[in-house]
């Protein structure tokens, strides 16, 4: 694919081949890795039911007793956040799971395995050995790391931190001002590096979002996760915000054109749940339609 144009509605000189942007600052998106740093600088817990009131995983308790197990099965499927049904999608668990975390934290061990990482709570022992160890790993992938002032107004328009082209490398702001924000610098860089490795491979955007997510992010923030699944939220709102970033620069439209003709993808649909996971019939789904009008969730 060849940007011709930014993720934002404005013009940009620059033109990138085939560039996908991890693009974090954009409303929810913006919202969800900024508490993901609050959270893992302060330590803060109890996110949760704040993170309700903005992305709820569940919807509220249906209270009416006549309806039948079916009903409610497809009033919570029509109302079910997109996050919920992401992490649902990929996982086969829902974020307020209690199995969760451990799961995310299985996941993490066998990625960084599987990309010949050091362990999370290790990997910040020396901030300066850790960036020459990535480094190295870009360099024996033939894989280019590029400050993303080489593209600084694309970025500044398109509110991005780091992105990864198949083509030209990976871009990521070096920032080393302090220990946090070095340490904030070389997860950005772990990202795109685990996206480098995924190069060629056929694996959906989903995962390979997942994929970069999880590697990358604290291990204890995935221990305080839980008690607060919210945390699990933010985790997931991150992935669904970079996988929806992805499929609007691979329809080479801007934002009207894309929202305009946009198909949600296969997993946002409360009908792929319905049919496959619950074993509802498309005709209860129909009937379903046709009496209520869904008031689902963001």
């Amino acid at each position: 694919m060849t940007l011709t144009r930014p993720f934002s509605d404005h013009k940009c000189g620059e033109k990138m081949d085939g560039l996908f942007l991890f693009c974090i600052s954009q409303t929810r998106k913006f919202l969800v890795w900024l508490c993901i740093i609050v959270c893992d600088k302060l330590n803060i817990m109890n996110f949760n039911s704040f993170l309700d009131k903005i992305f709820p995983t569940t919807p509220p308790e249906i209270i009416n007793s006549e309806k039948s197990p079916t009903e409610k099965l497809l009033e919570f499927r029509f109302n079910q956040s997109s996050i919920s049904r992401l992490a649902e999608y990929i996982t086969g668990m829902r974020p307020d799971d209690p199995r969760m975390p451990d799961r995310l934290i299985e996941d993490q061990n066998i990625l960084r395995a599987k990309y010949h990482l050091p362990p999370s709570e290790s990997k910040f022992n020396s901030l300066s050995d850790y960036e020459h160890f990535l480094k190295e790993w870009a360099r024996k992938n033939n894989t280019r790391i590029r400050d993303i002032t080489e593209f600084e107004r694309f970025f500044e328009e398109n509110d991005a931190n780091g992105a990864h082209d198949d083509k030209t490398g990976i871009y990521v702001r070096a920032k080393r001002q302090s220990d946090y924000s070095y340490k904030t610098y070389l997860d950005f860089l772990e990202h795109e590096l685990v996206h480098s490795e995924q190069k060629g491979k056929n694996m959906p955007i989903e995962l390979r979002e997942y994929e970069a997510y999880i590697v990358a992010v604290s291990i204890g923030f995935l221990e305080r996760s839980k008690n607060d699944s919210g945390l699990i939220k933010i985790i997931f709102g991150c992935v669904a915000g970079s996988t929806s970033c992805s499929y609007k620069l691979s329809s080479g439209k801007n934002n009207e054109e894309y929202q305009e003709s946009a198909v949600k993808p296969v997993w946002d649909n409360p009908e792929y749940f319905l049919l496959n996971v619950d074993k509802v019939s498309q005709n209860e789904i129909d009937e379903y339609k046709k009496i209520i009008k869904p008031q689902a969730t963001t």
